[in-house]
């Protein structure tokens, strides 16, 4: 992976209509808008979740990695998926024991997202399988 200074990677394949700077313009969109519903965080975050869960987000009440930002998107996947990569889950509900319905998930997602990433944001890295800002950033 080749990421540029803005933390995008312009090798990744991209729909024919879709272009970095519409990336560039949600991930912009959806901070502003976030930032605006941060109470929700702190009241129901699996609510928060639910509304900006798409993206991969960061909460930063202290707002020091992007001035002014509560909430920063720090990496956004794009792939394309086929029929064959996606497989059945069947309920494990029994019959009135309620339960969630049927669903689908993706066959091997850590192979088959390794090269989908289009955007990381430059000041943030992975430790212990969180988003953590980099040593020395702010």
């Amino acid at each position: 992976m080749s990421f540029d200074a803005e933390g995008f990677d312009r090798n990744v394949p991209l729909p024919p209509d879709l272009k970095i700077s519409h990336i560039r313009k949600a991930i912009e969109y959806i901070e502003r808008e976030a930032t605006e519903l941060i109470e929700v965080y702190y009241e129901q975050a699996n609510v928060f979740s639910g509304l900006v869960g798409i993206w991969r987000y960061l909460v930063d009440p202290a707002k020091i990695i992007k001035a002014g930002k509560s909430v920063l998107i720090w990496r956004v996947d794009v792939t394309f998926l086929h029929k064959k990569d996606w497989k059945y889950e069947g309920s494990k509900a029994r019959e009135g024991r309620g339960g969630r319905t049927h669903t689908f998930g993706v066959k091997l997602p850590a192979r088959r997202f390794a090269k989908a990433v289009v955007y990381r944001h430059p000041k943030i890295v992975l430790r212990q399988s969180k988003p953590t800002l980099a040593n020395g950033e702010a």
